[in-house]
């Protein structure tokens, strides 16, 4: 039963001390596009995100992609989302306060999102999408407040304002 399998995967996967599953998920992880911009401890950080959701190691080339190397090919809704006024807003508020922090990690992050939301009422997809979609080229994916300090300061602002 391939469902059972993958469950069963899954649970031992979890198991795994962070040596081991980087031992593990290492040689897929080297098969990913993008790779050679980032380093070691970054790709074990980026890697351990989706060791909870991950049924068996090939699987995680198709996780880290977006964050690796995204692609910018956007659907009517990621298009729609961009040009709104509340897209372009987040956006250009997110930009700005994220140039002052000087420590770029996972509570500075929320921290940054609270903000925009108190003086705007943004939340939901008009907040973190527009964010979302310029790092990574996806609606969907690991939390932002755990790419932005994986990606570091440079990489998050060249792909936001790029």
């Amino acid at each position: 039963d391939p469902q059972k399998m993958n469950w069963l995967n899954n649970f031992y996967i979890k198991q795994l001390t962070e040596e081991n599953y980087w031992t593990m998920i290492s040689p897929f992880v080297k098969k990913a596009p993008g790779i050679e911009n980032f380093s070691e401890t970054q790709l074990k950080t980026l890697s351990n995100l989706f060791k909870d959701q991950i049924l068996y190691g090939a699987q995680i080339i198709d996780l880290i992609k977006p964050i690796l190397s995204p692609t910018y090919a956007f659907d009517e809704e990621a298009t729609t989302l961009l040009s709104s006024t509340e897209g372009k807003q987040a956006l250009s508020l997110f930009i700005e306060k994220f140039k002052l922090l000087t420590t770029i990690d996972g509570p500075s992050i929320k921290a940054i999102f609270k903000s925009i939301q108190v003086e705007t009422g943004l939340k939901g997809k008009a907040l973190f999408m527009p964010v979302r979609l310029k790092l990574t080229g996806q609606l969907h994916g690991a939390e932002l407040a755990n790419i932005i300090p994986m990606l570091g300061k440079d990489m998050t602002l060249q792909r936001l304002i790029g």
